[in-house]
């Protein structure tokens, strides 16, 4: 880790990863979980070290905001603000949601447009914090043609309508994210889709989110620090 960070850093630097199951960590060759140490979460905080707290908050099926009687539990925004509280106080809230809307028929703006309650929510609450926290705002996985070939296609429907979605998303969480002040990263950039579904990242993928976002919390820390 940065020398300089590291003499500066006084306290625990606290961060939730919030997101679906590409934050949970979800293999697409086995649907099983990655270990630790795969995850982008797990490989962000191997490149930070011990000064830096990573809380995983990924789950299967997360939506950004659509909300069925069947699994209401998938409902993201519902479970956003009893997060924030229970893991305050903290410096940095990484979000990284909103495929899943895709599937109940949400519209790319429809679902960037409510990302805004998110950083609302985290904005209000400042409980045991000094400030609110950073939002670093990450557009999801991009998906692929390969999707053709993920078990969850026939709940997605149309392949190509799902790709030119996720790509017209990733546009529209850059504008919320500019509109709002926050930071910002298009994951299609160093984290594209695996070539087994199309829709979740491999190990390689995770890798690079990891090393990327570790990258961006580095430069924050230091500039909350006035370094």
């Amino acid at each position: 880790m940065n020398n300089i960070l590291f003499l500066l850093v006084t306290k625990m630097y606290n961060i939730l990863c919030f997101g679906d199951s590409n934050t949970w960590g979800m293999d697409p060759k086995t649907l099983t979980r990655f270990p630790p140490e795969i995850r982008w979460t797990g490989i962000l905080q191997n490149e930070l070290g011990s000064d830096f707290k990573i809380i995983e908050e990924g789950l299967v099926g997360r939506t950004a905001f659509m909300s069925f009687p069947f699994e209401p539990e998938a409902s993201g925004i519902s479970y956003f603000l009893p997060c924030v509280k229970s893991h305050a106080p903290l410096d940095l809230i990484i979000i990284m949601i909103g495929t899943n809307d895709f599937a109940y028929g949400a519209t790319p703006l429809g679902i960037a447009r409510n990302l805004t309650r998110y950083i609302q929510t985290a904005r209000a609450d400042t409980t045991g914090m000094t400030a609110p926290p950073q939002i670093l705002l990450i557009s999801p996985v991009q998906i692929t043609k390969d999707f053709e070939k993920s078990p969850f296609q026939e709940i997605f429907g149309d392949v190509d309508a799902c790709i030119e979605k996720s790509k017209k998303y990733a546009d529209y969480v850059k504008m919320i994210a500019e509109e709002n002040n926050c930071l910002w990263l298009d994951s299609s950039e160093v984290a594209p889709a695996s070539e087994t579904d199309g829709l979740h990242y491999d190990e390689k993928g995770h890798m690079g989110l990891g090393k990327k976002v570790a990258e961006i919390v580095k430069k924050v820390a230091c500039s909350t620090l006035d370094v």
